[in-house]
């Protein structure tokens, strides 16, 4: 399934749970990864969703409860990697930076329970809200073979997000774009800078930057892939020109 796919698919579910497994099924189908789980590190004041790690999840069910009986989640590297990153990441990375021996024994505990070859994904939303995304293979030998896939698995998961949390809120009124906001949006759906932007338009930088400026704050971001999902989700853009941004 193309990610173009998975959007079309997503615009027609209603339930949180549908939701979940689509995406599971799409990270399975694309990449083979067959662990999953999705947390909220924050309160999310306007869904209602509370801070709760693994609010729907495919870990290991043993795993999960020996993760909170023993506290994990306050020295688990990937949460506190989580908090500071923006971009997905590979959990294989977090051991030279993550040393005291409570933050190592989480990840060792994670392999014996069949996690490997993990890829934490950050999801920053208003009002400094964080979740986060976790998805892993049950084999050692499988995992993500090039940063493409891991772009790719970013853009999937935080339409996911996106979509999850708009299940249970008001209709949001379409964001008011002009005409030259959307042409520089579509433009940044298919991975254009704002340089090479302002030279298709024969106009300054500061110029484009003005627009890309104005589209963050109409779309609530201030993240360029994050812009787009939103763009996605209300029409704003083509799926089937979208390039990992």
């Amino acid at each position: 399934m193309e990610i173009r796919d998975f959007i079309e698919n997503v615009s027609q579910i209603t339930s949180r749970a549908e939701l979940f497994e689509c995406y599971v099924g799409t990270l399975y189908e694309n990449f083979g990864a067959d662990r999953v789980i999705y947390s909220f590190l924050t309160d999310h004041a306007l869904t209602g969703q509370k801070c709760g790690h693994g609010v729907l999840s495919e870990y290991p069910e043993d795993w999960v409860k020996h993760y909170f009986a023993n506290g994990y989640i306050k020295v688990d590297p990937v949460c506190l990697h989580l908090k500071t990153r923006v971009d997905p990441f590979e959990w294989n990375n977090l051991t030279r930076i993550y040393t005291n021996e409570e933050n190592l024994a989480v990840m060792r505990g994670a392999e014996e329970a069949g996690l490997f070859n993990g890829v934490g994904i950050p999801l920053h939303g208003a009002r400094s809200e964080l979740a986060g995304a976790g998805v892993a293979f049950s084999n050692k030998n499988d995992k993500f073979d090039n940063p493409l896939h891991i772009a790719e698995l970013g853009m999937i998961t935080r339409y996911f997000h996106s979509a999850y949390c708009a299940l249970d809120k008001k209709v949001l009124p379409v964001p008011e774009l002009t005409k030259r906001e959307k042409e520089v949006l579509q433009f940044m759906a298919i991975g254009k800078t704002n340089a090479e932007i302002a030279t298709i338009f024969s106009c300054s930088l500061p110029t484009i930057k003005f627009h890309v400026k104005n589209i963050f704050e109409k779309l609530n971001t201030e993240n360029r892939m994050l812009a787009v999902v939103k763009a996605l989700r209300f029409g704003l853009v083509y799926a089937d020109a979208v390039r990992i941004v």
